[in-house]
């Protein structure tokens, strides 16, 4: 329970990065993504997704429009990211770099398909999942690098 919370932190903290802190228009990484991703490779799909709802659900209280679509993919990106890795022979960094980059694809496009569904005006350019997908792995693979070297030690 303690480490659940202390994840929850995190994710405040990240959330707080993300929204507050002006970064380019081209390299703005999802932290809350990434966080999530970290959480159910390490607790499993279960808690994953219930990471994943809460920091949907911040995203989406804090953003002013409808409630449910960051829910909804970060909650499925939560469930999906702890089964991910486990398609490959061997967790490697760059199989954890190439998941985290299928994590962030997976999150446009649930966004996508359910601002369409609504038609909502907000839409994602093709560019911008581009820019996103490419800065999330980016930040991730240093991430995925250090998480790797982690196990790695102690494991030896």
């Amino acid at each position: 329970m303690i480490a659940f919370v202390r994840w929850c932190v995190l994710l405040m903290f990240v959330f707080v990065l993300q929204v507050r802190v002006p970064l380019p228009i081209w390299f703005r990484p999802a932290f809350v993504l990434l966080v999530i991703f970290f959480h159910s490779l390490r607790f499993g799909e279960t808690k994953g997704l219930l990471l994943g709802a809460l920091g949907g659900l911040a995203l989406d209280v804090f953003s002013a429009g409808m409630i449910g679509p960051q829910i909804l993919s970060k909650g499925v990106v939560g469930y999906v990211s702890a089964w991910l890795p486990r398609l490959f022979y061997r967790k490697t960094p760059v199989t954890l770099t190439v998941c985290i980059a299928i994590a962030a694809l997976i999150d446009c496009a649930i966004l996508q398909t359910v601002f369409k569904a609504f038609s909502l005006s907000w839409t994602i350019e093709p560019r911008d999942v581009l820019g996103l997908t490419v800065a999330t792995t980016a930040v991730g693979a240093v991430f995925s690098y250090m998480s790797w070297q982690r196990e790695s030690r102690a494991g030896a």
